[in-house]
């Protein structure tokens, strides 16, 4: 974790680009997002996908991300 900017870092390695059948690619990455982000002192989220471009289907993963509960299904 970046304690300067808060960010925490989350390297996955190139299967993570794939995707997970049936599961929508914004669920997946804010499922991670949200749950990171209820550690302690994290205001954000960096995620690094090895052996890509940082990319999840349509979705850019070079930006810094935050929480998203609108996609939590109660």
């Amino acid at each position: 974790m970046d304690d300067a900017d808060d960010v925490c870092t989350i390297t996955f390695n190139e299967s993570f680009a794939d995707g997970t059948a049936g599961v929508d690619d914004e669920i997946l990455v804010y499922s991670v997002v949200d749950s990171l982000m209820e550690l302690e002192d994290v205001k954000s989220v960096q995620i690094n996908v090895d052996n890509t471009n940082n990319r999840l289907n349509n979705i850019d993963l070079s930006r810094k991300f935050t929480a998203d509960y609108s996609k939590l299904e109660i």
